[in-house]
């Protein structure tokens, strides 16, 4: 019998009618199936707002690992899975490594919040869709290629990710939201496309590249071509 019963080590629950998840003794959360995760987040209530007079939610993590989380060191996602739903490892603060398949197609927000010992991801070039906050505070990530078919790269999507010390952006990338590499202190290697569109307020600030003095001339930031304050 496993340690954990059906819920952890050993373990086997559905996720979903096509999708279930095994956590092994060795910290290894696999992620099998087809289709869409789905399951992993929930809006809880917090209370009426009586200045603004509406109601208020806050989303959470309810992924059944997530009371295992620490336990997760290895996070697989096998092949016939496109998409990871929104906050799925979330919190997992001693994960190390993501694998990641082809056949993924979207990522949802902040999948990898908080996965603060994530140090390297391969996103695969089918993946078409990051969300909000996907890696927002991945404290230890330095390296991440993104996907060569990205249009969007999100708000918040490596926000505080402070040990990332290089980026390039993909020829397909049009627009880059607000605060997408907000706080970055050690990103000072920016590659961006010729095909940006928009660039929003916040999107570098106070990365490692915005904070250095030489590369702001009379007021004004770029990075290659594109104006960013």
């Amino acid at each position: 019998d496993s340690e954990w019963g059906d819920n952890g080590y050993g373990g086997v629950e559905c996720i979903n009618s096509n999708a279930s998840w095994t956590l092994d003794d060795q910290g290894i959360l696999t992620i099998s199936g087809t289709g869409r995760m789905s399951g992993t987040a929930e809006e809880v209530y917090q209370g009426h707002d009586d200045y603004w007079g509406y109601d208020t939610y806050s989303l959470e993590c309810v992924a059944p690992w997530y009371d295992l989380r620490e336990n997760v060191k290895y996070i697989i996602v096998q092949e016939g899975i496109n998409y990871i739903s929104e906050l799925a490892f979330s919190d997992c603060t001693n994960v190390l490594i993501a694998q990641l398949p082809e056949s993924l197609q979207y990522i949802d927000s902040g999948a990898f919040y908080k996965c603060q010992s994530l140090v390297e991801i391969d996103i695969p070039d089918s993946v078409k869709s990051i969300g909000d906050g996907c890696f927002q505070e991945c404290e230890s990530l330095t390296k991440v290629e993104l996907p060569s078919e990205l249009c969007y790269i999100q708000s918040y999507t490596f926000d505080g990710c402070e040990s990332l010390k290089s980026i390039v952006v993909p020829e397909s990338v049009e627009y880059i939201l607000s605060h997408a590499f907000w706080a970055c202190d050690n990103l000072t290697e920016i590659s961006l496309p010729d095909s940006l569109k928009l660039i929003e307020s916040g999107a570098f600030g106070y990365t490692g590249y915005y904070d250095d003095p030489q590369n702001w001339d009379n007021g004004v930031l770029y990075i290659g071509n594109c104006l960013i304050d």
